[in-house]
């Protein structure tokens, strides 16, 4: 019986070590119905945000454009200003059509990009969030396009280099071979004596 219950304890904290902490904070412009990326960070934090409002989603996606995260949202329009010397009285709301505020969604270590749809699946920004990943590509990150010569080139240069590392398996495979040959006949050669 004990040994189940620290089984369950132990199973229990590694999934608490599995569960990652940081999340992507995207600092995003709001006006006038456009919905603009300023700025894209990593930051650690402890509690999950919850919003239930779908007026809006972002999308982390890999490298091959599979979807990694799904998060809804949507822009909190509402002001509060207080102007009350007590904290209670003297307060009013109004609704900003132009305003910038964060949202978080959780960090993938294969994190390459960041899309917002509206409710229509109409994208409306973009963002990298690869320079945070393992899988950081600066040519991709800065928007670098490849001529297709410089490409040529390149598949070439790795042709050889997998031509390359061929070769060398096949000269190590066969000095391995002599080696042993080698040894054999030394070994015959003492056995006759």
């Amino acid at each position: 019986m004990k040994i189940k219950i620290l089984l369950i304890v132990i199973l229990g904290m590694v999934g608490l070590v599995g569960a990652s902490p940081n999340y992507y904070e995207f600092q995003l412009e709001y006006d006038l119905g456009e919905i603009n990326i300023e700025n894209i960070d990593v930051v650690f934090i402890e509690d999950e945000f919850l919003n239930f409002e779908k007026e809006y989603y972002l999308e982390i996606v890999n490298k091959d454009k599979n979807v990694l995260e799904k998060k809804y949202f949507s822009v909190p329009k509402i002001v509060f200003v207080d102007e009350g010397e007590d904290g209670i009285n003297g307060g009013y709301s109004f609704e900003s059509e132009n305003l910038t505020f964060k949202i978080y969604a959780p960090y993938h270590e294969e994190g390459y990009k960041a899309n917002i749809y509206d409710k229509n699946n109409t994208l409306l920004a973009s963002g990298f969030v690869s320079q945070f990943s393992k899988v950081f590509d600066r040519e991709d990150y800065l928007g670098i396009e490849k001529k297709d010569s410089e490409m040529d080139e390149e598949k070439k240069f790795e042709d050889v280099s997998r031509k390359s590392e061929q070769n060398k398996v096949y000269i190590n495979l066969l000095i391995g071979v002599l080696i042993i040959l080698l040894i054999l006949l030394i070994w015959i050669f003492i056995r006759k004596k």
